[in-house]
């Protein structure tokens, strides 16, 4: 039998030399059947110059406008033949087995949308930075593990961030990315829409990728901030307020919105705005009331 054919889709948005690294780890890969996607959000360097120049075989798909990563992975997606789409981000790296290994969980699990690998820091290529994640319906609060479930067999997960394959079939049926929320959060809730349609969202242990996640040049407060909240600059603040509405609002129950509007979110928002005030940051603390502000003004329009 004929394996399935492989579309990489890599979003970019000026990350030429990244993206280099990136597509070359794809092409030491251990599995025979890929096309590479570079999916241009806009890109003001020099990115298609130097795909063109270096990877003459690649596709390049450019969004008609700079839409974030899921504009991005929405065009690539299109522009692409492959039975699975292996969604990659540009500062991504993958192992040469790792998208044989999601090939194979596919293969063996009929009901298996959508599946990543454990993903560990690039800078500290053995330290784990995703291993599962959930979003609680409720309170909105992210939870990671800390560790793979599983040493061998895959599991259940709510989500998976940066690399991520998934049916073409399961994609179609779902209409893809919502592109209201530019970046942050879209991963979450593309993944709550492949297990509304009956399908399962796994991590495979064995498949490997690495994340650049440097924040060497950072200076020391924003690598307090950074720790504490997970924000490093207003439009982070601003998109994480935002689209964490979007998200609660889609994919929560009525009850559990509402118990998120009443109680959780302003405990989330204030314990941002305070950190963000702690470490000297107020702009953080204005984007994120902005953000909370058009969220529930349904305002999606802005990037920041």
């Amino acid at each position: 039998m004929a394996e399935p054919l492989v579309s990489v889709v890599i979003p970019t948005h000026n990350r030429a030399g990244d993206l280099v690294e990136c597509i070359e780890s794809v092409l030491r890969s251990d599995y025979p059947a890929i096309e590479v996607v570079v999916a241009d959000d806009c890109s003001t360097d020099d990115t298609q110059t130097v795909v063109r120049e270096r990877f003459p075989d690649a596709v390049i798909a450019r969004t008609p406008r700079n839409g974030g990563a899921s504009l991005a992975r929405n065009t690539g997606a299109r522009a692409s033949r492959g039975d699975l789409i292996f969604f990659l981000d540009s500062d991504a790296t993958v192992a040469p087995d790792a998208i044989r290994r999601l090939v194979d969980e596919f293969v063996a699990n009929d009901l298996c949308g959508l599946a990543g690998p454990v993903i560990n820091f690039y800078d500290e290529p053995d330290v784990v930075w995703f291993a599962g994640a959930d979003i609680d319906l409720v309170t909105g609060r992210t939870t990671y593990l800390a560790s793979p479930a599983s040493q061998d067999a895959s599991y259940l997960t709510g989500h998976v961030p940066t690399a991520f394959m998934v049916r073409r079939g399961v994609f179609e049926s779902t209409g893809g990315f919502d592109t209201r929320y530019f970046i942050i959060f879209e991963e979450s809730d593309f993944a709550e829409a492949v297990t509304r349609a009956g399908y399962e969202v796994r991590v495979v242990p064995g498949a490997l990728a690495w994340h650049k996640l440097s924040f060497a040049d950072f200076s020391d407060a924003d690598q307090r901030i950074q720790k504490a909240i997970g924000l490093r600059n207003a439009q982070r603040g601003y998109l994480v307020s935002r689209n964490r509405l979007l998200f609660m609002r889609k994919n929560a129950t009525r009850a559990g919105y509402a118990a998120f509007l009443v109680l959780f979110m302003p405990l989330l928002t204030g314990y941002y705005v305070l950190q963000s005030l702690r470490f000297g940051r107020p702009d953080i603390a204005m984007a994120t009331l902005r953000g909370v502000a058009h969220g529930l003004a349904g305002r999606f329009a802005e990037e920041s």
